[in-house]
């Protein structure tokens, strides 16, 4: 079993300075509020792996798992 939390709140890098955007190859002009620009933090994570192994003969084993997976994520 694993999880995690990030605490604190989610800031935008500045390093992207994408105020204002003009893509020359297809001539579109972006802004901060298109779906373009948005920054994904994943805020928490939980895991459940079982796994069990079973021995078919003395030279061959076959090994199963099963699990699940769930996060959070926030724009």
């Amino acid at each position: 079993m694993s999880g995690s939390y990030v605490f604190g709140d989610a800031k935008e890098p500045s390093y992207k300075n994408r105020h204002n955007y003009y893509d020359t190859i297809g001539g579109f002009y972006y802004n901060d509020d298109d779906l373009f620009f948005n920054d994904y933090l994943v805020r928490y994570t939980g895991q459940f792996h079982y796994t069990f192994g079973i021995s078919i003969d003395e030279s061959y084993q076959l090994r199963f798992g099963i699990g699940a997976t769930l996060y959070g994520a926030e724009t």
